[in-house]
């Protein structure tokens, strides 16, 4: 009650009422119509926009439940990735923390991975700007047979290895879509 009354601007009798009244079997028109002094006067379209945000809230608490029960079927379900899991608020942040958890098959960086590049992808993002040469770190890791035929081979994997990290990372995923949001045009 109290998310769906902050979204819409309303109080939480007016929504608590509407659910009521749905729950009582009334029809939108009729509680628009009729029963106006318990919603507080609101409108159908206003009362739809209950109803729409309580079956969002519904679908949400659906999706986070599927995904606690498919981390926990894995093994990798912890308190605090439950807990984390339970305060989000969208299917796309749930959809942020699924990407997270199951990276998807095939990818460029895990490839690199798998051509054991994650050591220099790990040390290129602890050095930063003030690291050595980039193409000196990847020299250590050239090897024609598995692939990668000089350091810029072995640089081009750790950096898709990087880029993979930063893209499952969902406080910084969070962060963007925020600020698109926020700060956006179209």
């Amino acid at each position: 009650v109290q998310r769906i009354a902050e979204r819409l601007g309303l109080t939480r009798p007016q929504v608590a009422a509407v659910l009521a009244l749905l729950n009582e079997g009334l029809a939108i028109p009729f509680i628009a119509a009729y029963r106006k002094a318990r919603t507080g006067g609101l409108d159908d379209r206003q009362i739809r926009d209950v109803v729409d945000g309580f079956e969002l809230l519904l679908e949400l608490q659906d999706r986070r439940q599927a995904l606690v029960d498919e981390l926990d079927k894995a093994g990798v379900l912890s308190d605090e990735l439950k807990h984390a899991i339970e305060e989000v608020g969208s299917t796309a942040g749930l959809e942020d923390w699924r990407f997270m958890c199951f990276p998807p098959e095939g990818t460029p960086g895990r490839r690199a991975k798998e051509l054991g590049l994650k050591p220099l992808a790990e040390k290129m993002r602890a050095a930063g700007e003030a690291a050595e040469d980039p193409r000196e770190m990847a020299a250590a890791f050239v090897a024609p047979e598995r692939g990668l035929p000089d350091a810029e081979a072995a640089l081009a994997g750790a950096k898709e290895i990087v880029t993979e990290q930063i893209a499952r990372d969902v406080l910084l995923r969070d962060r963007v879509r925020e600020t698109t949001w926020n700060e956006g045009s179209l």
